[in-house]
């Protein structure tokens, strides 16, 4: 099989390790918001999201996590590094936090975490 110089170039560039860390920096939040459900209920969780919040309190966090022995609240973001909690959801992850909740932030980059957490039984302070 001969390939011309750009259809080289292109194959380079569809199969660079490079180019898979881009489209993962892609990933929408609903993507990773359906794979972190999905990990979630395959170790044994009860996973609830507020599917429509537009009547609901503004900040509370994207999922509420229960494995009968710790309950994980998470707020979930976009790679992006401009993506940060709304000064609602602060509040809200903040007010947990002091009352003693599991309160996690997590990207897409912190799915081998995520999966850690998801893994254990016990308490955050029991890692």
């Amino acid at each position: 099989m001969q390939w011309t110089e750009q259809e080289y170039q292109d194959y380079l560039l569809r199969h660079s390790p490079l180019t898979k860390l881009t489209k993962a920096s892609r990933e929408t939040e609903s993507d990773f918001q359906n794979w972190v459900i999905r990990e979630a209920k395959h170790h044994g969780w009860l996973v609830y999201h507020t599917h429509d919040s537009r009547k609901s309190e503004p900040g509370f966090p994207d999922l509420v996590m229960t494995n009968g022995k710790r309950v994980i609240f998470a707020e979930l973001k976009t790679n992006a590094s401009d993506s940060k909690p709304s000064s609602a959801q602060a509040r809200w992850l903040l007010m947990l936090t002091h009352a003693g909740q599991e309160v996690w932030i997590w990207r897409p980059r912190d799915k081998a975490e995520i999966l850690a957490r998801l893994q254990t039984r016990e308490g955050r302070h029991g890692d």
